[in-house]
């Protein structure tokens, strides 16, 4: 499900890159605005005692600081009240007095500053607007060490949760995805098993019910079958009309003569002819793209028939359960060219084996020049003119297993001969 190169992998990198990457930005903005929540509430907490200080100033013309009992010496704050951009009064702890931002009554200014004595310092300066239009601004402060403390305590306390919620909400949006893939892709795996079912020769068609945007794919798959289905048949159907209508007056031919030569020629073409004939009616009714064919068998008959013909021995040792993936017929044509001249031109033995990677014939006769090997694949080519025969043989075999993506090979063989490997789609 999860293979490299499938559709659902890809699909799935790029969701997870996505949820990825929108959980990243909305922990970022998030996390930014949880910043700036605890920078509020810093703000707020140096403004604690900003109502305590402000009740004490007194505006009789001149502005005047009420301490009762010496209550302002014990905030635990910086703090310093000014009028005008001059500072009046300030807390014992303040070595000098802070500088000053332009007054502002709407809202509070933040302040950071390091004295001459080595005070650094945040601090918030707040304007307040008094009786007869009389401005007094308070400022109020803490060690900068103190204030960073809690501020990122702050802070942590909020982004631990929001950690949790994030982690949880991108489980949740992987368990969505993965849901809205599978739903997404399932008539896509329907349409693989009814497209398995065809190629295991199980059906003709893709049946069932599609949804709208796959719909007309299966219906062009299906036109494409029955296309194929209809010119394969009338391909063969042509093919067997065209052989019988060659015999007939072959035949005609071949009895008429008395030149000898020519008589052997005419059953050559004939012989050929029937056998095409044979395949043609053999394969007509073969669903090609299903068709799957049991190899040991075809091989058993191929080597029963010829093994007699030449009076050879040929030994099977091949796996009963490998599939050939393609139509009976046309493996016949292959593997009999093959196993034909093997059992013609061998001394006495003829060995078969192989598996799911290929057919391999193996016998003991004179074998074949490497660099003739190639040369004995061309249609018409022959290398021993005393014996009966076309030159075709191979050739047309090659030209099947092509249909198949296979392959046909020669090399030196263990038995002293010739080795073929035939190479098709073969599988258990």
């Amino acid at each position: 499900m999860f293979r490299k190169n499938s559709l659902i992998f890809r699909i799935s990198l790029l969701g997870a890159a996505i949820t990825a990457l929108a959980i990243t930005v909305m922990g970022v903005a998030v996390i930014w605005i949880f910043t700036l929540s605890a920078q509020r509430i810093l703000d707020n907490h140096l403004m604690a005692y900003a109502d305590i200080i402000v009740s004490r100033v007194r505006i009789n013309g001149a502005v005047s600081l009420q301490d009762d009992a010496g209550l302002l010496d014990k905030l635990p704050r910086y703090w310093q009240v000014s009028e005008n951009g001059q500072p009046l009064f300030r807390s014992a702890n303040l070595a000098e007095a802070m500088p000053l931002k332009a007054e502002d009554v709407q809202a509070p200014q933040r302040v950071e500053w390091k004295s001459a004595a080595a005070q650094d310092i945040v601090a918030v300066q707040s304007t307040f607007l008094f009786p007869q239009g009389r401005k007094i601004t308070l400022t109020s402060g803490l060690d900068r060490a103190v204030a960073e403390a809690y501020r990122a305590q702050e802070r942590d306390e909020l982004v631990k949760p929001l950690i949790r919620v994030l982690a949880a909400g991108a489980a949740l949006l992987a368990a969505v995805t993965i849901l809205l893939l599978w739903l997404a892709l399932r008539p896509l795996a329907r349409i693989r098993h009814a497209l398995r079912q065809v190629r295991d020769g199980k059906a003709s068609r893709l049946a069932g019910d599609y949804p709208a945007e796959i719909a007309d794919l299966a219906d062009d798959i299906n036109r494409l079958l029955d296309y194929s289905a209809g010119t394969v048949a009338r391909h063969r159907d042509y093919a067997g009309n065209l052989a019988h209508s060659l015999k007939t007056p072959l035949t005609v031919i071949a009895n008429e003569t008395d030149i000898k030569v020519v008589r052997d020629k005419l059953r050559g073409v004939s012989e050929i002819i029937d056998r095409s004939l044979a395949r043609t009616h053999a394969s007509g009714a073969a669903n090609i793209l299903g068709a799957r064919t049991p190899v040991l068998p075809v091989l058993q008959d191929i080597a029963e028939g010829f093994g007699k013909l030449y009076a050879k021995q040929v030994d099977i040792v091949f796996p009963a359960d490998v599939i050939f993936a393609g139509d009976r017929a046309d493996l016949f044509e292959i593997a009999g060219s093959i196993i034909e001249n093997a059992c013609k031109f061998s001394r006495s033995r003829v060995s078969i084996t192989g598996g799911t990677d290929s057919i391999i014939v193996d016998d003991d006769g004179p074998g074949i020049a490497a660099e003739m090997r190639e040369h004995v694949l061309a249609r018409g080519a022959r290398l021993d003119e005393s014996t009966a025969g076309t030159g075709i043989g191979l050739a047309v075999a090659r030209d099947v297993a092509a249909l198949y993506n296979g392959t046909l090979q020669f090399e030196t063989s263990p038995l002293g001969g010739l080795k073929a490997l035939i190479k098709l789609p073969l599988s258990r």
